[in-house]
């Protein structure tokens, strides 16, 4: 009972308060903390100058106060979403085309080039270190003669034999006295731009919409890919500067939870990566084509076709959704 009455017991005076003040660090009279009542303004003055500054926190520098989407981030979005605008105008498909050409060059220089060729050659046999022999010396072996069949328009030479006659519209033309034919394989590169493979799709598209459901699917998801640069591209700008809200908070809220459409693409590119690895047949003829193209369709076909446009948006969606996830 007398603990209890002793904690109930009231101070009697403030001087009494005060010996309890922190454990004892007051155990006497507390007098006047400040020199004089001229100390005590100032000092009151400086804490209300600071006060006033942070606009009502209790600190200045506070995290609360920072700007949750900061000019320097605003422009940052701003400049990804005209990126993928622009990622249209960049090539999206690119590769080369193999084009043969047969022309007619004096014997002197396929003697010239035959000998180049033979210093980086070892030659392991007698037949090989005679044939470089006979080169060298002019002294060519005769071509063996070739009948061509009724109604062929091409003519066959033997394995390992150097075809001197060029066959132009079905008929044969020996080449002059001194030229020796040769052919000559050479690659032309291509490309085409996102907005151009868009005007292509009615030549392209029956195609790959005629080869299987794995290119089907994945022409589809091209296809939402291009119109996702157009039309993100827009959103964002219009969430950027034509949406406003009444506070900064809201606006960031807002922002966060609009900016996650641009996750869409970056998924839809990985589908696409996906169904590449699991690779189909074409359902055409891919002979004559772009050499990236392949006799299938796999992941080296369409990581060799693609090209730096659709990297580009890529990143740019990247930027947008990562900004969108951070706030």
């Amino acid at each position: 009972m007398a603990e209890g009455e002793n904690k109930s017991q009231s101070f009697g005076s403030s001087d009494e308060r005060f010996k309890y003040v922190g454990f004892d660090v007051f155990p006497g009279k507390l007098g006047n903390i400040f020199k004089s009542d001229k100390e005590r303004q100032s000092l009151i003055q400086k804490v209300m100058g600071k006060f006033n500054r942070s606009e009502g926190e209790v600190r200045d520098r506070c995290t609360l106060i920072e700007e949750r989407i900061s000019k320097l981030e605003q422009g940052f979005l701003t400049a990804a979403a005209v990126v993928m605008i622009l990622a249209l105008f960049l090539p999206w498909f690119s590769g080369y085309v193999e084009v043969t050409t047969t022309k007619q060059v004096p014997i002197e220089e396929v003697q010239a080039a035959a000998v180049a060729d033979s210093t980086a050659v070892t030659s392991d046999s007698a037949a090989t270190a005679g044939l470089i022999d006979s080169v060298a010396t002019g002294d060519i072996p005769a071509e063996p003669a070739t009948t061509e069949p009724a109604g062929n328009d091409l003519v066959a030479a033997g394995e390992g034999d150097a075809v001197d006659t060029a066959v132009v519209a079905g008929a044969t033309e020996t080449p002059p006295q001194g030229f020796r034919t040769v052919t000559e394989v050479t690659h032309e590169p291509y490309s085409i731009t996102g907005f151009g493979a868009l005007l292509s799709l009615g030549e392209y598209g029956s195609m790959v919409f005629s080869s299987g459901i794995i290119l089907v699917l994945t022409g589809v998801l091209m296809i939402v890919y291009f119109l996702s640069c157009l039309g993100l591209g827009a959103y964002n700008l219009y969430l950027l500067f034509g949406i406003k809200k009444p506070t900064a908070d809201e606006r960031a809220l807002f922002l966060k939870n609009k900016l996650r459409f641009n996750w869409i693409p970056v998924y839809i590119w990985l589908a696409m990566l996906v169904l590449s690895m699991i690779g189909a047949n074409y359902g055409f003829d891919s002979e004559g084509m772009v050499n990236q193209v392949g006799d299938s369709y796999s992941v080296a076909s369409f990581l060799g076709l693609t090209s730096a446009g659709i990297y580009v948006a890529l990143a740019a969606f990247l930027v947008a959704a990562m900004k969108g996830k951070e706030i």
